[in-house]
């Protein structure tokens, strides 16, 4: 079950940029903060797998945080051009 399992934290921030950044502190301290409320959106939105367990959508649940304001998605700064004159 667990052979080829990738469950390293650390191994799946590499390859997943989401992960990467919702792993910030300034993130990780919103969701403390909004615990229940993650809670209440887990239980209304996911959907009951095989009568055993709840699963929620990745990208659901990433455009939910991100319409609630939980989680901050960094803002890509443009270089700025320099006019010589």
């Amino acid at each position: 079950m667990f052979q080829n399992a990738n469950i390293d934290i650390g191994k799946r921030q590499e390859v997943d940029s989401f992960l990467n950044q919702f792993y910030s502190e300034e993130n990780i301290e919103e969701c403390i903060q909004a615990e229940d409320l993650l809670c209440a959106i887990f239980c209304t939105k996911a959907s009951n797998r095989n009568n055993t367990y709840l699963e929620l959508e990745k990208q659901s649940l990433v455009q939910i945080l991100k319409d609630a304001g939980i989680i901050k998605v960094p803002v890509v700064k443009k270089a700025e051009t320099k006019t010589e004159g």
